[in-house]
């Protein structure tokens, strides 16, 4: 079983309407290489709380809860999720949107003492949903799959053109992707499950 948000279900057209779910996102290609029959309950937009609840999809519809798919027939679960949690689309929106390159509208916005707090929380409803899926699939392997790094371990995107991110900004930023990301493992290893890190897979 395949639960998470739009990384985990591909943020692509598919079905339902308003879930984004693919053929193929990532958890559906890597059971059929291992020859699982593979269920994807991911949806794009969903946070924690989908896991235990149904999601209400934009414009319309819903998502069943997530756990909802789990059960003792689940030889593996996989889960990504933290990035609506952590509102990624509003961060990374306020933290590109620079004019110039001595802009540091992320630094403005955002303190590493406020990103503590938002990733502490999002690890602490984490490690109960892992709990609700063992309780469910008592014999299954568990792995939290984390997300890519999607910034520059250093310096800045702004003279490139890629991104409007500048020096000043960076840092910051690529410093909420590693508290999101060590929120997920401390979650994964203080509840049973196997954490995969796909951090430090790409830098930007």
């Amino acid at each position: 079983s395949a639960s998470g948000d739009g990384l985990s279900s591909a943020t692509v057209a598919g079905s339902p309407l308003n879930c984004w779910r693919h053929v193929d996102s990532y958890p559906l290609l890597a059971g059929a290489s291992l020859g699982l029959s593979t269920e994807s309950v991911a949806c794009s937009g969903a946070t924690v709380a989908d896991f235990s609840a149904a999601q209400s999809l934009v414009p319309s519809g819903t998502n069943a809860s997530q756990l909802d798919a789990v059960g003792v027939s689940n030889r593996l679960v996989s889960v990504t999720i933290g990035g609506n949690d952590a509102d990624f689309t509003g961060f990374f929106t306020k933290c590109l949107s620079s004019v110039s390159a001595s802009d540091h509208p992320c630094a403005d916005t955002y303190t590493t003492g406020s990103l503590d707090v938002t990733a502490a929380s999002f690890g602490s409803a984490l490690g109960a949903a892992l709990d609700q899926i063992r309780a469910r699939a008592p014999q299954a392997k568990v792995s939290v799959v984390g997300y890519l790094g999607v910034s520059p371990a250093a310096g800045e995107c702004f003279a490139s053109g890629r991104l409007k991110l500048t020096a000043t900004d960076a840092p910051l930023v690529r410093s909420w992707q590693q508290r999101l990301r060590d929120a997920q493992h401390a979650a994964a290893v203080g509840h049973g499950a196997k954490f995969v890190d796909a951090f430090a897979l790409r830098s930007g």
